[in-house]
């Protein structure tokens, strides 16, 4: 039986704080936390802002968006303190990693990269609970696209290496690879900004977009990159064109899928003809480059020796971010290297509970993710934004498998938006529905959006 409070009963006031929770943020709370998207890409971008100017900038940016989110969320809104499973296992790892101070080789460098990890994870921590719902997420995808938009605009011809495989761009974040991470999180943003977009105007005009991301991603040159690509492209029409146009007419099926069919064959021609093909041949071992093999890279040869370091100190670990020192008790001429992988990295890092805390971190933001897909109870515009997040998830699973993604300041942030907007989705369409669906809020919210 309900208890009655001030003439509220307990259904009606827990309607209202769910109701709160799930609110969008404040305008200014989403200006901040696009601010915080541009300034990530910017400090990021080496040629912007020194090093040290780069470091104050982000860590009074972190600050003043902690504030932000406690004046005006929690005391202004009322919010309560988001703490899903996934955000949960994120922070047991860091404080596993804790451990480090028993076993490092380093200290100094252990104790700058733990650092780092701590002032990232917090900021993902800031993120998780700021996104509330789809507006507040649509913000954060548009600031991705400015951001990488920038980058194009500023730098995507700069120059990171010159090889017999051809010119490998850099632009303005230094590295060829941190370049088509950045180029990949833009296109899938822009997708997200155009399933949430009902103005056929804007919807043309972020898809004229999609030439800039593509354009940096070959001109960088990276293998995981271009092949993160390809997946991209694939899982967007498998998760995205064949869902939106499942329940239309047979012509709009069909335009779909030539479209779909369009887009895959001509982006997988324009990558194979450039340099990508001379790398893939370079890998393999075959065409010109007959001396090649996958054997002989030397990140397979990491991943090896990371899984004996892993083997000898299974407990513990040899400390954070210490894999490039501990692989001296493989081979002491490779002190220095990286091991090029998450997983292994992690394991490394923290032993095998660091490495099973991380992993089940992203297991279950993946699993939320696939799950509310299915969910027949779920908006159509936000089917949609879930499917892009789902391709996301996707690329993020096969990039770590070439890069060290833990605490990455780059894509950790992305994650933690991806995990707010899931959460206030899991909590209203979930099992435990408190707010029903309508057509007039979902309509409301959509004309807000495109304002």
């Amino acid at each position: 039986m309900n208890q009655v409070y001030d003439g509220f009963s307990d259904t009606e006031l827990q309607y209202e704080v769910a109701e709160s929770e799930m609110r969008p943020a404040p305008l200014l709370l989403r200006i901040c936390l696009f601010g915080t998207v541009v300034l990530l890409g910017t400090v990021s971008a080496n040629n912007v802002f020194p090093s040290q100017v780069g470091l104050f900038l982000s860590q009074a940016n972190a600050v003043v968006l902690a504030l932000a989110v406690l004046l005006f969320g929690f005391l202004g809104c009322g919010w309560k303190i988001k703490m899903p499973p996934e955000t949960i296992f994120t922070i047991m790892f860091v404080l596993w990693c804790l451990t480090g101070f028993a076993v490092f080789t380093y200290f100094p460098y252990f104790r700058d990269c733990f650092t780092t990890l701590v002032k990232t994870v917090g900021l993902y921590l800031m993120i998780v609970n700021l996104v509330r719902c789809r507006r507040d997420f649509i913000w954060m995808a548009f600031g991705y696209v400015c951001t990488v938009l920038l980058m194009f605009v500023m730098g995507s011809e700069i120059v990171a290496e010159e090889a017999a495989t051809g010119i490998r761009a850099a632009g303005l974040v230094g590295d060829a690879n941190a370049l088509a991470t950045w180029a990949a999180i833009g296109f899938i943003s822009m997708m997200i900004c155009f399933t949430a977009l009902q103005n056929k105007i804007m919807k043309i005009l972020f898809l004229l977009l999609a030439p800039a991301f593509l354009f940096l991603v070959v001109r960088s040159g990276s293998r995981s990159g271009m092949l993160g690509m390809i997946i991209v492209i694939a899982m967007v029409y498998w998760w995205y064109i064949r869902g939106q146009v499942r329940e239309s007419g047979g012509l709009v099926k069909l335009v779909g899928f030539l479209l779909g069919v369009a887009l895959v064959a001509g982006i997988f021609y324009v990558i194979v003809s450039g340099q990508f093909w001379y790398r893939i041949q370079q890998t393999f071992g075959f065409g010109p480059y007959t001396y090649g093999t996958v054997e002989g890279e030397a990140r397979v040869f990491m991943v090896k020796s990371g899984l004996i370091v892993i083997g000898r100190h299974p407990l513990l670990g040899v400390g954070y971010k210490q894999f490039m020192f501990a692989i001296s008790e493989i081979d002491p001429g490779l002190v220095g290297s990286a091991s090029h992988n998450t997983w292994i990295e992690a394991g490394c890092s923290s032993g095998l509970p660091g490495l099973a805390m991380w992993l089940a971190a992203y297991v279950i933001l993946t699993r939320r993710a696939w799950k509310l897909r299915k969910n027949p109870a779920l908006p159509l515009v936000d089917r949609g934004i879930v499917s892009m997040c789902l391709v996301f998830l996707a690329l993020w699973w096969f990039r770590s498998l070439f890069f060290i993604h833990l605490g990455d300041k780059d894509v950790l942030p992305v994650i933690a938006g991806m995990t707010g907007y899931l959460l206030g989705l899991s909590e209203q369409y979930g099992t435990t529905q408190l707010i029903p669906y309508s057509e007039e809020a979902v309509a409301e919210e959509c004309y807000a959006c495109e304002t």
